[in-house]
Parts: C-alpha cells; sequence; structure tokens
C-alpha cells in the first residue's frame, strides 16, 4: 500500500473517532439536560398546593431556576395561568410546570412538555 494511501486512511480514521466522540457527547449532554429540566419542572410542582398563595409564584420559579422568557403570568378563561418553564437539550424541548390560580390562590398545577 502507498504511504499516501496509508496516511490518508489513517487521518480518516481519526477524523471518524473525533466525529464519534463528539456525537456520543452531544447525546450524553442532551440526556443529562432533558433529565435534569425534566426533575426540575416535577419538583417545583411538588412545592405549589392548591389553595397557597399565587403572589410570589414568578419569582421563586425565577429563583428555582426558570426560564425567564417564558415564565409569564397571562390571564384566560378567568384564570391567571403561570407556565414554569425549564428548557432542556434545546429552547424548543420545554419542561413546564404550568400553575393556575384564582382570586390570588392556585387552583392546579400539572407537569406538562412541549417539544
Amino acid at each position: 500500500m502507498p504511504k499516501f494511501l496509508r496516511e490518508l486512511l489513517l487521518g480518516l480514521g481519526k477524523a471518524l473517532v473525533a466525529l464519534i466522540l463528539v456525537f456520543g457527547l452531544f447525546l450524553g449532554y442532551a440526556a443529562y439536560s432533558e433529565r435534569a429540566a425534566t426533575g426540575k419542572a416535577e419538583a417545583f410542582c411538588k412545592t405549589v398546593t392548591a389553595g397557597s398563595d399565587a403572589s410570589a409564584l414568578l419569582d421563586s420559579a425565577i429563583a428555582y431556576g426558570a426560564d425567564t422568557v417564558h415564565t409569564k403570568w397571562f390571564r384566560t378563561d378567568d384564570q391567571d395561568q403561570l407556565p414554569v418553564t425549564f428548557s432542556g437539550a434545546t429552547p424548543l424541548s420545554q419542561h413546564i410546570c404550568w400553575v393556575k390560580a384564582a382570586g390570588g390562590r392556585v387552583v392546579s398545577s400539572r407537569v406538562v412538555y412541549l417539544d
């Protein structure tokens, strides 16, 4: 086998190994960040109980590490709603503790996932 062909194959082999390692690291990061976002959303929802005061929930959510862009109160169907959002591997992967409140009191909270 000519020397240049051997060097070419060696270089291609190294490049392939590097690509496999980078892809593996990305998959590991994605799995970790998805698990962490799910855990944060579930843990935050456990702290929110029906009938509790809803006035400090936004500050509490931000302190807990929720996404400040998507975590905002809005009103619909005579209820105040707060989607406490934790992003996963990508900004489009959102694990949410969805809080509904009426009259300043929490009505319900549940974990949802948007992809």
